[in-house]
């Protein structure tokens, strides 16, 4: 398993390109993602350093919108056609940005249950109070599951447009396990869409600090690893309740468990929290590269290739 270093810590280094570039060195990541939070500016002047070093620092992962810009709102799976329509056109500039600077991987989000949005926030609180019991939590993942089955048709629109344009420029699109229960996809609704659009370059993207949020709300951790442990593509790192992309150990996840779970041929990115300094940042690294490699008796994920759908 090799590890690799989001741009997201842009932030620990005050926002400088030059040492951000020094940060991947020093952090010996293997791997870049450029995040979706890069600005214009910053992202070209970023570019100008990463473009003759990608042998050095290879671009694995182009996160969906990059860079940020206002079409960013946009989700794939909105039941409104021209908001998908918007995010389709926002995602394939993002695609362009990805073969240009031959990356393996696009990550997207489809985005949320547009039902539950308005009573996401006091749910929320409910939550981080303790005033929500097991059978309250049962009953919000009950509508969760009927609501979002709306969605899968606009989802599948919108991936099946992606794919076709992913495909031409020799891309993979990473379905990413969304951040709250209200996310899409769900575990169910992935392996869904995976198969409606076998054939497509779509795979499953897994966030594994994500997971441990979507656990605190109750989705079973099995039901997760089902549908998004084979991921080519991981982003690993500890999560503390709602506070994700620490340093193994600093957090409740069984990271050496997790790891074992993958293959040798897994690529990880380390998604650091944005409260973190840049001493942090490489302690960090050093701890998720410290971690046992997967066995090496598991099979091997070798990618497919591409075909149009």
């Amino acid at each position: 398993m090799q590890l690799g270093l989001s741009t997201i810590c842009a932030g620990a280094v005050g926002q400088d390109p030059d040492r951000l570039m020094d940060l991947f060195q020093r952090a010996q990541a293997a791997g870049i993602e450029l995040d979706a939070s890069l600005s214009p500016p910053f992202l070209e002047a970023l570019l100008l350093r990463l473009r003759p070093r990608l042998g050095e620092f290879p671009v694995w992962v182009v996160e969906n919108v990059c860079p940020d810009r206002r079409e960013q709102a946009a989700e794939l799976a909105s039941h409104d056609k021209e908001e998908a329509r918007t995010a389709v056109r926002a995602a394939t500039e993002t695609l362009r940005l990805a073969a240009e600077l031959e990356a393996g991987l696009v990550s997207l989000r489809l985005g949320e249950v547009s039902a539950l949005k308005s009573a996401w926030p006091r749910v929320r609180r409910r939550f981080l109070r303790g005033e929500l019991d097991d059978q309250a939590l049962a009953d919000q993942l009950r509508k969760r599951a009927v609501l979002g089955t709306s969605h899968l048709d606009p989802a599948r629109r919108s991936l099946e447009q992606l794919a076709r344009r992913a495909d031409d420029l020799g891309l993979r699109l990473g379905i990413r396990t969304p951040a709250r229960f209200i996310g899409l996809p769900s575990a169910i609704e992935l392996l869904t869409l995976l198969d409606d659009l076998s054939g497509a370059p779509l795979v499953p993207l897994w966030d594994v600090p994500a997971s441990h949020l979507l656990t605190a709300f109750g989705v079973p951790f099995a039901e997760i690893t089902s549908a998004w442990q084979r991921a080519p593509f991981v982003y690993l790192g500890d999560a503390c309740g709602p506070i994700a992309g620490l340093a193994a150990g600093r957090g409740e996840l069984d990271l050496a468990g997790l790891v074992r779970g993958l293959t040798s041929a897994t690529r990880a990115i380390f998604r650091p929290w944005l409260g973190l300094d840049e001493d942090e940042v490489l302690a960090a690294m050093a701890s998720l590269q410290g971690l046992p490699q997967p066995e090496p008796i598991r099979e091997e994920l070798a990618p497919a290739p591409a075909q149009t759908i």
